[in-house]
This record gives C-alpha cells, sequence and structure tokens, in this order.
C-alpha cells in the first residue's frame, strides 16, 4: 500500500497528467486525456482516496484505477518544504 501511494505521487508530479482538486464531471475544465485524483477530507488527513481517469473516444472521463486509499502524508497536504511532512 505505501508503494503504490508512492508511485501515485510519482505519478502526479512527474508525469504531470493533470491536477484536479473536483471530481470529473463536477465543474471542471481540462482537456487532458488522463486524469489523477487525490480526494483528502480535510488538509490535516494523513489518507486520501486515489483515482485514475482516461479520456474515453467521446470526451467524458472514464475511471480506469481505484478508488484506493492512498497515504499522503504525516501532516496531510498544504504547502510542502524540506522541513515538513506534508504532501
Amino acid at each position: 500500500m505505501r508503494r503504490l501511494a508512492g508511485l501515485a505521487a510519482v505519478a502526479v508530479l512527474v508525469l504531470t497528467l493533470a491536477i484536479v482538486r473536483h471530481a470529473p464531471g463536477a465543474a471542471t475544465t481540462t482537456t487532458s486525456g488522463q486524469v489523477i485524483t487525490v480526494k483528502a477530507a480535510t488538509s490535516t488527513s494523513t489518507t486520501a482516496v486515489v483515482e485514475a481517469w482516461q479520456r474515453t473516444a467521446v470526451g467524458t472521463l472514464k475511471q480506469v484505477y481505484g478508488p484506493i486509499t492512498a497515504y499522503i502524508g504525516a501532516q496531510g497536504v498544504g504547502t510542502a518544504s524540506e522541513s515538513s511532512a506534508r504532501s
């Protein structure tokens, strides 16, 4: 589980497919072919739900992976720095 969470983080940061703060279908506009969503209940949550989406031939986003629970940092999410445990 921990390795998978790390891989999901790398996919978001290195591949920069897309960063979306809403679930696909919400009022978000993106032309990305692939989207990874990371949804945390609060900014101090240490876990989040990760899902991957693929654009279909008709332009909608179809869920292709997840939902899985992933560890996102001992201090949750927010402004990261070398001295913090935030994602």
